[in-house]
C-alpha cells in the first residue's frame, strides 16, 4: 500500500482549492440565508397556574344529597385543568380577541441598508413558503384551513401545558414568532381561560330555580299560616295544650261539685225520707231526722217543736189534752211541722236541681274537650304542614343564597385557580442561537468540501507529481517542464519504458 505524507495532502487540497472554496462559499451563504432570512425565530413565553381547593371542590347547590367531604387535593382537578388551557374554543376566543385570523401591517421600512435588504428577503422568502404550500393543498398532500382555523391550529402546535408530578402548579408555555406583544398572547389565554372555566363550572339555572322554588314555598307558608289563624280564630283556640289543662281543671272542678251535690241530694233525700215516717207517728222523734247547720232554718224548726213538745208534756201535768192550751201547742207544733216538711222537700228540690245543674255543666265541658280534642287533629295537621313547608322555605332559600354567593363568585373569577406567574416577553429565541448554527454550518461545509475531495480523488486516475509519473510508467522522469502561466506542472518521461514495458510518452498535468 502506497504511504501518503503530509506533503501529498497539502497537494491535493492545492489541487482542489478552487472546489474546496466553491463548496464552503456555497454552504455559508445558504446556511447564512436561511438563518438570518429563511428560518423564523421562535419565541418561548411560560406562565404558572396554581390549583388549589376552593368552590370548585365544594357541593354545587343543585346537590341535594349529603356533601361529600374533600380531604386532599385530586389529581384529576389538575388534569382537567390541564385539559380546559387546551380546549379548542379557548384559543378560538383568543384568536378572535387578539385578531390572530387577521394578516397584521406590514411594518416600516428600516432606515439602514441591510436590515432593509433583509425585511426584503424575508418577504420574498414567506412568499415562496406560500406558493410552496399552495402547491402541496393543490396537490392534495395538504388540507386547505380558513385563516381562523390556521391559527388555531398555529395556536395548538406552539401550546404545550404540563403538571409536574406531585405538584398542583400547571406550567403553561407558548411558542409565537415575535419576540414584542409575545406575552399578550399567553396572558389573554390565561385570561380566556378563567372566564370560560367559570361558565363550566356555573349552573346559570340554579338561581332562577330556587328563587322560584322559594318564592313558591314562602306564598304555601303563608297560606297555611293564615288557614291556621283562621281555624283558631273560628274554633277559639289560642293556646291549645292551655286550653286543654284549664278545661281539664273546670272538669275536674265540676265533677267535684257534681259529686257534693249528690252528696246534698242524697242528704235531703234521706232526711225526708226518714222525717214522713215519723211525721205519721203520734209522738215524731224528730232526732231521727239527723244533724243540721247551726242557726239554719230548719234547725231553728227543730228547736221549736222540741220546745213546743216539751212545753206539751209540761201542760199534759196540768191539763188535758183536750185543753185550749194544749190545742193552741198542738196547732203551733203542726204549722212549724208543715213549715219543716216543706223546708225539707224544697231543700231536695234545690239540691236535686243544683245536682242536674252541676251535671250540665260538667256534661257542657265534656263536650267542650271533646270539641276541642276533634279540632286538634285539624290543628295538628295544619301545624304539621306549616313546619312542613317552613323546612321546604328554609332549605330553598338556603339554596338560594349558596347559589347566589356561587354565582358572585363566579361572576368575580373568584375560584380555585390562581395565575401564579403571568407571562413576560422573552429577550432572546428558543434553540441554538445563530452564531452556533453559523459555526454548525461552518463545520458541516468543511466536512462536504472534505468529503468532495475524498470522492474526487478516489476517481480521478491522473498523474500530477514526477514521482507519482514514475510509479505509473515505471520509466524515470526525463525533464519537468512548467505549464505556461505557472498553473500546471508538465512531466516528461522517456519515449522507452525499460522493465515495465509502459513507454506511451503520456504527460499529464493539474487542475
Amino acid at each position: 500500500m502506497p504511504r501518503v505524507s503530509v506533503r501529498d495532502l497539502v497537494f491535493i487540497l492545492f489541487k482542489r482549492k478552487w472546489s474546496i472554496l466553491s463548496i464552503l462559499l456555497a454552504t455559508l451563504v445558504g446556511a447564512t440565508v436561511w438563518i438570518g432570512i429563511i428560518r423564523d425565530d421562535l419565541y418561548q413565553v411560560s406562565a404558572k397556574v396554581l390549583v388549589k381547593l376552593g368552590q370548585e371542590q365544594a357541593t354545587p347547590p343543585t346537590v341535594l344529597g349529603g356533601p361529600p367531604t374533600v380531604i386532599a387535593y385530586r389529581r384529576a382537578d389538575v388534569n382537567s385543568e390541564v385539559d380546559i388551557i387546551q380546549s379548542t374554543e379557548v384559543l378560538g376566543q383568543v384568536v378572535d380577541l387578539l385578531g390572530l385570523d387577521k394578516p397584521a401591517p406590514p411594518g416600516p421600512a428600516p432606515a439602514e441598508l441591510i436590515p432593509r435588504i433583509r425585511q426584503r428577503l424575508g418577504a420574498r422568502a414567506q412568499g415562496s413558503k406560500a406558493w410552496f404550500n399552495e402547491a402541496l393543498i393543490n396537490l392534495g398532500f395538504r388540507v386547505r384551513l380558513a385563516p381562523r382555523e390556521a391559527a388555531i391550529a398555529l395556536l395548538q402546535d406552539g401550546l404545550s401545558v404540563r403538571a409536574p408530578r406531585e405538584s398542583n402548579i400547571v406550567v403553561v408555555e407558548l411558542l409565537v414568532g415575535t419576540r414584542e406583544g409575545a406575552s399578550v398572547i399567553l396572558n389573554t389565554l390565561l385570561d380566556v381561560y378563567q372566564r370560560f372555566r367559570v361558565k363550566l363550572h356555573q349552573d346559570p339555572g340554579a338561581v332562577p330555580f330556587f328563587e322560584a322554588e322559594a318564592s313558591d314555598a314562602g306564598e304555601r307558608l303563608r297560606e297555611a299560616e293564615a288557614e291556621l289563624q283562621r281555624f283558631e280564630a273560628g274554633g277559639g283556640i289560642t293556646a291549645l295544650q292551655k286550653q286543654k289543662e284549664v278545661l281539664l281543671g273546670q272538669i275536674a272542678e265540676a265533677q267535684s261539685l257534681v259529686n257534693q251535690a249528690k252528696l246534698d241530694l242524697d242528704e235531703a233525700t234521706a232526711k225526708v225520707q226518714r222525717f214522713e215516717p215519723e211525721v205519721k207517728k203520734g209522738e215524731p222523734n224528730f232526732a231521727a231526722l239527723g244533724a243540721f247547720k247551726r242557726d239554719a232554718f230548719p234547725h231553728t224548726l227543730l228547736l221549736q217543736l222540741a220546745d213546743l213538745q216539751k212545753e206539751r208534756e209540761r201542760l199534759r201535768m196540768t191539763d188535758l189534752d183536750g185543753g185550749l192550751r194544749i190545742q193552741n201547742n198542738r196547732s203551733q207544733f203542726e204549722l212549724l211541722l208543715g213549715m219543716l216538711m216543706s223546708n225539707l222537700r224544697s231543700v231536695r228540690a234545690e239540691a236535686q236541681a243544683e245536682y242536674w245543674a252541676r251535671i250540665a255543666t260538667a256534661d257542657a265541658l265534656q263536650a267542650r274537650v271533646r270539641a276541642l280534642h276533634g279540632r286538634e287533629a285539624q290543628w295538628t295537621a295544619l301545624k304539621r304542614k306549616i313546619k312542613v313547608l317552613e323546612e321546604a322555605y328554609i332549605f330553598y332559600r338556603k339554596k338560594l343564597e349558596e347559589s347566589s354567593a356561587d354565582a358572585t363568585l363566579r361572576g368575580r373569577n373568584i375560584g380555585n385557580v390562581v395565575v401564579a406567574e403571568r407571562a413576560m416577553d422573552p429577550f432572546q429565541a428558543v434553540g441554538a442561537r445563530k452564531s452556533t448554527l453559523l459555526s454548525l454550518a461552518a463545520v458541516m461545509a468543511v466536512l462536504a468540501a472534505l468529503a468532495w475531495v475524498a470522492v474526487a480523488e478516489a476517481f480521478d486516475y491522473g498523474a500530477y507529481t514526477a514521482t507519482a509519473l514514475e510509479e505509473f510508467m515505471g520509466a524515470p522522469v526525463i525533464a519537468v517542464v512548467p505549464a505556461a502561466g505557472g498553473r500546471f506542472i508538465a512531466a516528461a518521461i522517456g519515449a522507452v519504458g525499460i522493465g515495465s514495458g509502459r513507454g506511451d510518452g503520456r504527460a499529464t498535468a493539474g487542475d
